[in-house]
């Protein structure tokens, strides 16, 4: 169960995820890997810088970063196109990060 931001008190955090399971770490790593943080995945918050974007995967209980990889137009909508890069899913020797 996530806990979202609705943008009510502010609009920056639209679409953030508050916690999950009414707690704000998961409990199946270590920290920060077990962090509740970054966007929920169907709403990010408006203009986004063009370096990556944070999204917590319940499946995986853990948040992903998406590199920004290039700007697109969809339907006549200018939008940046991010996606996982080779350190998303690396072994934690080459991405400390996935530990």
């Amino acid at each position: 169960m996530f806990n979202m931001y609705t943008g009510v008190r502010d609009i920056g955090k639209v679409g953030s995820v508050g916690n999950w399971n009414y707690a704000n770490r998961t409990g199946h790593y270590d920290f920060p890997c077990d962090m509740t943080n970054g966007s929920a995945g169907e709403i990010f918050p408006t203009r986004p810088e063009r370096t990556s974007i944070s999204v917590f995967v319940s499946d995986f209980c853990r948040t992903l970063s998406l590199v920004y990889k290039e700007d697109v137009q969809v339907d006549g909508i200018q939008a940046y196109r991010f996606w996982g890069d080779s350190k998303l899913f690396a072994h934690p020797s080459k991405e400390p990060r996935n530990a």
